[in-house]
């Protein structure tokens, strides 16, 4: 009810978490550097496609072992208007930022080389949960409210195999550090 056809990727990422699936497979053209000695991937994608392989780890929402995911649950009115606003030609500049989990090195093709950059075309895990949300998930689920979430794309920053006390971090740094405007 929260998160329309998403639901179905949150169900099969915990039935399925880590098993490859051809389906799945996708490739976009990014942009790999580091920050602060920390690797990163920076691309575009349809948010029903990140959907599909993304994962939500909400607090109490996988028993014993969620000590390590540190989310809030959903909003359902926060979605609605993201929804509405996304409708209504709203656009977000600002990254939703991942987690890639993955167990081999992540195929990436270089093109180009610029400075600290280097361009490419990135293949993203194809199994479900391989991209845990960081930040950004009201803006990734609120387009599955919403009629653009197979014809809009959203800008990405991936990290890669994060450890969760990092990502913890991470999530702290962005939502409590950042000064909101009032």
């Amino acid at each position: 009810k929260h998160i329309k056809f998403a639901a179905r990727y949150q169900l099969l990422a915990n039935i399925f978490e880590g098993k490859a699936v051809k389906g799945l497979a996708i490739t976009v053209p990014a942009t790999r550097g580091k920050m602060g000695g920390t690797g990163y991937y920076t691309f575009s994608a349809k948010p029903s496609d990140l959907m599909k392989i993304a994962y939500v780890g909400h607090k109490n929402s996988k028993g014993p072992e969620s000590i390590e995911t540190y989310q809030r649950m959903l909003k359902t009115k926060r979605l609605k208007d993201i929804a509405d606003y996304i409708n209504n030609g709203g656009k977000f500049p600002t990254n939703i930022v991942i987690n890639l989990q993955y167990d081999k090195k992540l195929p990436f093709t270089k093109k180009e080389r610029i400075g600290e950059l280097t361009f490419g075309e990135l293949q993203l895990p194809s199994c479900y949960a391989s991209a845990w949300v960081i930040d950004g998930q009201h803006r990734l689920y609120g387009y599955a409210l919403s009629d653009h979430a197979h014809d809009s794309v959203v800008p990405i920053l991936a990290f890669v195999n994060l450890d969760p006390t990092s990502q913890k971090k991470l999530f702290v740094d962005i939502n409590h550090k950042q000064v909101k405007v009032p």
